[in-house]
């Protein structure tokens, strides 16, 4: 389950930050509220050339508090953090509040190393550190009891909806065949007794 999780966020090409420039005006409308209640700025923002305007134009729209519901609020609240907090990592660690509860369990849990996660957000796209922001979010919110309860799509999809509140018909769909895939690779690689 992890593994399948992990594969739907970073993509086969296993990138640690998150693709924004690669979204055009369907994946806009598709998978980012802000455009599904604004769709005549997706065309517009999806057409702009310049890769890091793109990011940061999308970003600061998208994932601002302010532009979100309520129960989907990341935290941010401050000019900038939409683009300052994109997902990274190997679950996609998204937003201020999420940057900020990391730091603190990452704090306690490997009190040797002086980093701040929070003004480095930067830091997560090292692979050390986004495997550990997967293994805490798994952790923190006890993914791990999900998965225990069985190898199928129902389990997926409950997992799914843990690591990505907003996953859609087709995202849960792509997640069950990481999954079989995983599945069926340690299988294969099973010790034989």
């Amino acid at each position: 389950h992890f593994m399948a999780q992990a594969f739907a966020e970073t993509g086969a090409e296993f990138k640690l930050i998150e693709n924004i420039a690669g979204y055009g005006e369907k994946a806009l409308l598709t998978y980012m509220g802000y455009y599904q209640k604004n769709p005549a700025e997706a065309k517009h923002d999806a057409a702009i050339k310049d890769k890091k305007l793109k990011e940061k134009t999308i970003c600061n729209k998208a994932y601002m508090d302010v532009n979100r519901a309520k129960n989907r609020a990341l935290g941010n609240v401050k000019e900038g953090d939409g683009y300052k907090f994109i997902g990274r990592g190997m679950k996609q660690l998204t937003g201020r509040y999420n940057y900020t509860q990391f730091n603190k369990i990452y704090k306690k849990a490997w009190p040797d190393e002086e980093l701040d996660f929070v003004e480095n957000p930067e830091l997560v796209e090292q692979p050390k550190y986004a495997a550990r922001t997967a293994l805490v979010y798994w952790l923190a919110n006890k993914l791990y009891d999900k998965a225990d309860a069985g190898a199928t799509h129902t389990v997926v999809d409950g997992i799914t909806k843990g690591v990505n509140a907003g996953a859609t018909p087709d995202m849960l769909k792509q997640r069950r065949s990481f999954f079989d895939t995983a599945k069926a690779i340690f299988k294969d690689t099973e010790v034989k007794k």
